[in-house]
């Protein structure tokens, strides 16, 4: 999706509020009725693992949505996977009922793949990450959380979740079409070093198995990437880590181990189930 045409009609009602203080309505934080109650947000300095986090789950919710957001590098994904392995019981099926269902917001959008011009108009207009509209995402998180057959992108066969829904997510609840669902949020902490330099490790491991005919266009991409990280990107990533973390009830260390981040990421998913389940009986 091209953000360009959007992000001109916003520009000059928007750009007057471009400053030093973030200044964009953070409406994905007023929920309807039928979400969540506010969360006390809890730091990893904050966490124990044999410590009882007070939240408020939803006794409606059989299928509560746990968001994973980061920036790109910040581990998102290796957290995602293993989470979603350490809650997979041993009955689990291939039937399409799932558990633990994963679901990946790359999946349905391409915000990395925007044009460099396209991002810095959209940075200087506010970043409004409600300018990207991604139907299918929302309808899939819907029929998830209630507990409805679904096909997901990629998916050969539908899935009905059957328990914790995990939701790796860019936008957080700054997206408020997709931000609505999610019932609690996990933001990595990763320093945008750190972040770039897993990417572009990543990207010489591609670069060592690819063919030498790639190596050149390879090569020429990297530079591009570098460039626009410079020119744009790094202050978009910038600005994401402040909103987004602002609204996450769980924040951790991304320079952390992968072992740590799920077993504290796993304590906080099994004790805000088990406090649903606990307000479900004594209702």
């Amino acid at each position: 999706m091209r953000i360009l045409t959007q992000t001109k009609r916003l520009i000059s009602s928007q750009l007057h509020e471009v400053g030093g203080e973030d200044k964009v309505s953070k409406t994905s934080h007023k929920r309807s009725n039928s979400a969540i109650q506010v969360i006390p947000k809890i730091s990893v300095s904050q966490y124990h693992a044999h410590t009882p986090i007070l939240i408020e789950a939803d006794v409606h919710n059989a299928n509560p949505i746990f968001a994973i957001c980061g920036t790109p590098g910040s581990g998102k994904s290796t957290l995602a996977i293993h989470l979603a392995e350490a809650l997979k019981p041993a009955s689990d099926s291939s039937s399409g009922s799932r558990s633990t269902v994963h679901i990946d917001i790359d999946h349905y959008q391409s915000f990395t793949e925007q044009a460099i011009d396209d991002i810095q108009l959209w940075l200087a207009a506010g970043g409004d990450y409600n300018l990207f509209q991604i139907p299918q995402l929302d309808d899939d998180l819907v029929a998830l959380k209630e507990g409805i057959s679904t096909r997901l992108p990629g998916s050969e066969e539908p899935v009905t979740a059957n328990g914790p829904i995990l939701f790796e997510s860019h936008f957080g609840r700054e997206h408020h079409a997709s931000g609505q669902h999610i019932d609690f949020m996990i933001w990595l902490e990763t320093p945008l070093d750190l972040a770039l330099a897993r990417n572009v490790r990543a990207f010489c491991e591609d670069f060592l198995s690819a063919e030498e005919s790639h190596h050149h266009g390879q090569i020429q991409w990297l530079e591009g990437y570098l460039q626009n990280y410079q020119q744009s990107v790094r202050a978009t990533l910038a600005q994401q880590s402040r909103r987004l973390s602002a609204a996450a009830d769980l924040i951790l260390d991304g320079q952390q181990s992968i072992e740590s981040l799920t077993q504290q990421a796993l304590g906080a998913i099994t004790q805000y189930i088990a406090k649903g389940h606990q307000r479900q009986g004594d209702s």
